[in-house]
């Protein structure tokens, strides 16, 4: 039987229960001299017996030791999911906001061109008015024009017309 450092070994029987007992009440951090009584089944030598207890308890921390570092695997790679979950969003989220940068400046394109033949439009508005009173000017000049050559007809003929007779 293995026995952890700094523990009574097990009782063989009554004589030995009472050694253990006083050894324990005299000091429990002398070390075990040859005069002390081991048990039977303690085969081995006190510094192996404690390294073998170092030993077992080392296994015990790399057992719960393993299940930490399992579990942080999983954590991290659940966190590296996260992570490229994260990136794929950013790109997709990048190539939306790329078309729309291309929308807006179609849009911006489209507004500058309306702008242009918006202005063009007035411009034009502008001249078709100086045209149309020319045209209302030129006609008014044509009908005083007309007015006198019929009054000048009017005038020749009746002179013509007096001269006749």
């Amino acid at each position: 039987m293995i026995t952890p450092p700094g523990s009574p070994p097990p009782p063989s029987s009554g004589r030995d229960t009472l050694d253990v007992s006083q050894q324990t009440m005299t000091s429990r951090t002398e070390t075990r001299t040859a005069a002390a009584r081991k048990s039977r089944f303690n085969t081995l030598p006190t510094e192996v017996d404690s390294a073998l207890w170092t030993v077992y308890r080392e296994l015990e921390n790399g057992t719960m030791l393993q299940k930490k570092v399992e579990n942080l695997e999983r954590d991290v790679s659940r966190l590296n999911q996260v992570v490229q979950m994260h990136k794929n969003e950013t790109l997709a989220a990048g190539g939306v906001i790329r078309k729309l940068r291309a929308e807006l400046e179609t849009v911006r394109r489209e507004a500058a061109e309306r702008d242009a033949d918006s202005d063009e439009k007035q411009r034009l508005e502008a001249r078709n008015k100086e045209l149309e009173q020319e045209v209302t000017d030129t006609r008014q000049q044509l009908e005083t024009a007309n007015k006198t050559l019929l009054e000048w007809k009017q005038q020749l003929s009746a002179l013509i017309g007096d001269r006749a007779l």
